[in-house]
């Protein structure tokens, strides 16, 4: 982990066409990692703002260093108020046309930026685009396929991220700062889900598309706030009435999103190995919606049945008959890409 900063200073001394935020509360182990992997990026022509969200342990020392060094804006939070108001405060001060965003304990590939740029500015139309992100366990290296030379761009609606789509995620996505003056900015009042609640509003009014290949990588760790399930669920609840109040819409769209929501929380239990939660949620998540879930998010319509049999059998002994019967799902799985829209 590098807790020194580098001789480098952030952008390239001229306005900054990009804003890139990052909030910070309790990530001495990871911060430096973070903020060197922008430091690291081919595009020169952004700053880096970094927020401190009241830290207790290590992390102000390590951000002060790097601000010292010129290398990030430092903001700092007299009181924990969470990651949206920490990306708002951000935002606030952001000089770019252009707004992206990291998690201090996310890292970003050299060449995020330039990729995300090419799109926004080769689409005058698009508003938002973002990236699948590669997961992988924290002390582990790292390694991110070729990006493709021709991206793929696929819309993505809001329904879809209302049902549950997980293509974004903070941390590898990139928009129009003009779009926040029609939507707003994140929800403060959330304290989980505040990204998937501004992309639907996004997603509402301009539209977002997902791009092809891997910009970010998602480290895993004992900390992560999507491991909280419960946390997880109670935020995700507000967003998916908050949209429901905005938003018309029927009521088997709610209820498929109810549904998608208590698998989504049934994967994180199972993950966290309390096989007897997951199997609760997925019972809910069959009463609110019995029929199968459709193929819109998921690539397997009978994706709960499966998630029931692998909570009886355990992983091991489901992985190994799961890819004998489709190797080619095991091996997707085996390169770590981030989607629990897969089994």
């Amino acid at each position: 982990m590098r807790h020194s900063p580098s001789h480098r200073s952030a952008g390239d001394g001229r306005d900054p066409q990009v804003s890139v935020v990052m909030p910070a509360y309790n990530c001495e182990a990871y911060v430096g990692d973070a903020i060197e992997s922008v430091l690291d990026q081919t595009f020169r022509h952004y700053e880096l703002i970094v927020v401190d969200d009241a830290s207790t342990d290590g992390t102000a020392a390590i951000l002060r260093r790097y601000a010292e060094a010129g290398a990030i804006r430092l903001i700092t939070h007299r009181e924990n108020r969470g990651l949206a108001a920490a990306r708002n405060s951000g935002i606030a001060l952001a000089r770019g046309e252009y707004l992206t965003f990291l998690d201090a304990d996310d890292v970003w590939r050299p060449e995020k930026l330039q990729y995300h740029l090419s799109i926004l500015e080769e689409h005058p139309e698009l508003v938002f685009v973002s990236n699948n992100g590669l997961c992988f366990e924290d002390g582990q290296e790292l390694e991110f396929p070729p990006l493709p030379q021709e991206p793929r761009l696929r819309p993505v609606g809001w329904r879809e991220l209302l049902l549950g789509a997980g293509p974004f995620s903070a941390s590898n996505a990139t928009l129009r700062r003009e779009c926040l003056e029609r939507v707003g900015t994140f929800d403060e009042r959330l304290r989980a889900a505040e990204d998937r609640d501004l992309w639907i509003r996004i997603a509402r009014e301009f539209g977002t598309v997902q791009a092809s290949g891997f910009v970010h990588g998602y480290r895993r760790h004992s900390a992560n706030m999507t491991a909280d399930a419960s946390h997880m669920k109670h935020n995700m609840k507000l967003v998916l009435r908050k949209a429901f109040e905005e938003m018309s819409c029927p009521l088997t769209l709610r209820a498929r999103a109810r549904a998608h929501l208590y698998l989504d929380i049934a994967i994180v239990c199972y993950d966290a190995a309390r096989r007897c939660a997951a199997l609760s949620h997925l019972l809910k998540s069959f009463l609110v919606w019995p029929l199968p879930l459709g193929r819109e998010v998921r690539k397997e319509p009978m994706v709960r049945w499966l998630w029931a049999v692998k909570c009886l059998m355990g992983k091991g002994m489901f992985e190994r008959i799961w890819g004998a019967l489709k190797p080619g799902r095991r091996n997707e799985k085996l390169r770590g890409a981030c989607n629990a829209n897969e089994v």
